[in-house]
């Protein structure tokens, strides 16, 4: 469908979706599962091993102030200074989905051709977030490694505001009163290319380096009669870049663009029934031209309705069920060179592949919450997912069981099957795919305990074993090194963790944890080490109420290098390279090892009518010289070059409310 008819019918279709509202629903309304083995939260007043207060987790040493990036501190996240994106237990990055209010959001990052370094979500919009893995509950979807699940905070009516300026972007954001109901607003807008073009017109030069990014954010509670309520929120991102340097071949010309508008509706509160319904609609568009010949082009666009009910006041039992109805329709047009160094080769090889998926999702699930005792809960259920445009039903069941063993001491087992769904959203024309296929299966089990002695200190260990299945697709490895094409059709991911929180005093908190993982890949009958496997890794960070209005926050971390691809040259008599042969990664070389502290001081002045809040960070403090991957250099015979993460890095920030 082209852009603008996508658009069109986008708001177009938002009418009809309102028709539709009163037989479907969402399930965020509905009180979080508790009964999961594996979940890290991001809440307000934390009370477990298991979670980060908000506040705390506002002030972590982070790029860009990003939520996304703030989860990167739970243990089972494999991340990198470049990215918001992470991996997760093994999973791809693709294999993690990020919701808003029980919203699926595509592709919420900004900066793609960079890997994506920011989301689309300005922190302060946010309430709340938890990371769910392992089998988690039905109703949270089907994604293969887990989902980042993000609660919005609720408007006041009282006007108030907040404008932010750092390094990367300015932001403003506002709330208050309308009507009888309340609104929630932010805006933000990436100003790097503004900063170059400064830059340029001081002293001139031959490249130009343009990335540019916004988006918008608008929610509005409206309560209606008799209790009931209806919220209309909006989500809109867009980015472009140009990077021109002087020839072609490293050329790159790119524009995203992602919408989602959604109604929630809930009827008036009842004592046995909690009930909600969102009809939505969306679209995405993406366009990178990289080169002379490669072009990555896509179009989707979605509308739908959801709806979920659950029943309480029934016994030991709290069932609850939902419905996800959806249209799509998406389009392809992908061109890549996929030969690891095609200067190398006279016939450097070209894949390509076009494509137009659409049709309608029909996913469901039930689930029930029982509370065999006081002590003991289970929960277990299933989703099912019907596609017209392929054959065949699927189903993913799960459970859960959590037992509170002694006091403080509880026990935690979760076991399942996940399918995440291939369709128009999702077809993996990198690998040269131009239709649907079944979903990608997971199979997991994941167990843990949890022990908080007093009201200071919690304990927790986990450990999982996760079976890939039925893997299609391949995740584009942003970077200068040249890209590996090898597509896994199976793989294993197997690992424990350790984690710890306290607070020593009011005014100090700290958090520890260590991960050993094991992330593996199978194509045609071999097995390979994923380029993210970690066998070790640690994470500490702390925070120290230096004074009333100064808070001292810094955050260690470690891991094991990274599996590098073995890569053989064939040279001529007189050395000169003239060919390349790539195999798989077996873990025989890796990057050094990882470890970096990152700092950060906040400050906040109250005046008059403005609280004023500064900070002033360094990202490797120590300035350690990290290496993210190697790269080769034609132009030196293909010496092997370290590509690097972050050096000392100092940023800072300003926001003020009023």
């Amino acid at each position: 469908m082209p852009r603008a008819r996508a658009r069109l019918a986008a708001w177009a279709a938002i009418v009809l979706s309102f028709v539709t509202a009163g037989a479907v629903a969402d399930d965020t309304a509905l009180p979080p599962v508790v009964v999961t083995a594996s979940a890290y939260s991001i809440v307000e007043g934390a009370t477990s091993a298991r979670q980060v207060d908000l506040r705390e987790a506002a002030m972590l040493p982070m790029l860009d102030d990003d939520i996304l990036r703030a989860v990167h501190m739970f243990p089972a996240v494999a991340s990198n200074d470049f990215t918001a994106r992470f991996h997760l237990r093994g999973g791809e990055r693709s294999d993690v989905r990020v919701r808003l209010d029980g919203m699926e959001l595509y592709d919420p990052f900004h900066l793609q051709d960079f890997g994506g370094p920011m989301s689309a979500i300005d922190r302060s919009l946010v309430g709340g977030a938890t990371l769910l893995m392992g089998a988690y509950p039905p109703s949270y979807g089907a994604a293969g490694a887990g989902v980042l699940d993000i609660r919005s905070r609720r408007p006041g009516r009282e006007k108030r505001a907040v404008i932010g300026l750092d390094l990367l972007k300015t932001m403003f954001a506002a709330e208050g009163a309308v009507g009888d109901g309340a609104y929630l607003f932010a805006a933000r807008r990436g100003y790097v290319d503004l900063v170059l073009g400064i830059v340029d017109a001081i002293q001139p030069s031959d490249e130009k380096f343009r990335p540019r990014y916004t988006d918008l954010y608008t929610k509005i509670e409206y309560p209606l009669e008799d209790g009931a309520s209806v919220t209309v929120s909006g989500l809109y991102a867009r980015d472009t870049n140009l990077i021109d340097k002087v020839g072609e071949t490293d050329d790159l010309d790119s524009a995203y663009e992602n919408s989602l508008t959604w109604v929630r509706w809930r009827p008036a509160p009842s004592a046995r029934v909690a009930f909600e319904a969102i009809p939505y609609v969306g679209y995405a568009t993406g366009d990178r031209i990289e080169g002379k010949l490669d072009r990555d082009s896509r179009d989707l666009f979605y509308a739908g309705a959801k709806a979920a009910a659950r029943l309480t006041g029934y016994g030991a039992h709290a069932p609850s069920a939902g419905v996800d109805a959806r249209l799509a329709n998406g389009v392809y047009d992908y061109t890549e060179t996929v030969s690891p160094f095609p200067e190398l080769t006279d016939e450097p090889a070209i894949l390509t592949a076009r494509a137009e998926v659409g049709g309608a999702d029909i996913s469901a699930f039930v689930q029930d919450e029982w509370r065999l005792s006081d002590s003991i809960g289970a929960t277990y259920g299933a989703r099912a997912l019907w596609q017209t445009y392929r054959d065949g039903l699927t189903v993913s069941p799960r459970a859960g069981l959590a037992a509170r063993v002694a006091p403080g001491l509880s026990w935690r087992l979760s076991i399942g099957s996940l399918a995440q769904p291939i369709g128009p959203h999702s077809i993996p024309v990198e690998a040269g795919m131009e239709e649907a296929t079944g979903p990608e299966r997971t199979d997991v089990v994941a167990a843990g305990a949890e022990y908080a002695p007093n009201d200071t200190v919690s304990l927790g260990a986990e450990a999982y074993y996760k079976r890939l299945r039925d893997l299609t697709g391949r995740d584009r490895d942003v970077g200068r090194k040249s890209q590996y094409f090898v597509l896994a059709d199976a793989g294993v991911a197997r690992g424990w963790e350790l984690f710890a929180r306290g607070r020593s005093t009011s005014r100090v908190t700290w958090a520890a944890a260590y991960t050993y993982a094991v992330s593996e890949r199978e194509v045609s009958g071999k097995s390979y080490l994923s380029d993210f496997d970690r066998r070790h890794s640690v994470r500490l960070h702390g925070s120290w109420d230096v004074a009333a209005d100064i808070t001292l926050t810094a955050a260690w971390r470690f891991n094991t290098g990274t599996p590098v691809t073995p890569v053989e040259f064939v040279t001529d008599a007189s050395g000169v390279v003239t060919g390349a042969s790539v195999g798989l990664p077996n873990g025989d070389v890796r990057t050094p090892p990882f470890h970096s502290l990152d700092t950060r001081v906040t400050k906040q002045y109250h005046l008059a009518t403005w609280r004023l809040t500064a900070y002033l960070q360094v990202t490797n403090a120590y300035a350690r010289a990290n290496v993210q991957e190697y790269a080769y250099d034609a132009d030196d015979n293909y010496a092997r070059v370290e590509e690097r993460y972050l050096p000392i890095t100092p940023t800072f920030g300003l926001s003020g409310s009023f």
